[in-house]
């Protein structure tokens, strides 16, 4: 997908990136979204919904231009409770 449409004024406006696509999943950890990494800064958060690795190549890249970054852990782990309650309780 291409993402050239991308640019600074965008990223000013839109500060959320989530990457809801299994691009960086194990065992494809050296892949990631082919984002302009280089606009990135500490007013943009990024949120990946990958879980395994902990830590995608998305996110490592927008932790080094400064972003915030959030894993999808704890979006695992909040679907693994509302499932328990669905089939269990």
């Amino acid at each position: 997908m291409s993402y050239n449409w991308i640019n600074k004024d965008v990223l000013s406006e839109y500060r959320l990136i989530v990457n809801c696509t299994p691009v960086g999943m194990y065992p494809n950890e050296d892949d990631c979204p082919q984002l302009p990494y280089e606009l990135l800064n500490e007013n943009n958060v990024c949120y990946d919904c990958i879980y395994n690795p902990e830590e995608t190549l998305f996110l490592k890249k927008a932790k080094d231009r400064g972003a915030l970054t959030i894993g999808g852990k704890q979006m695992f782990i909040n679907q693994a409770k509302e499932s328990w309650k669905i089939w269990m309780e």
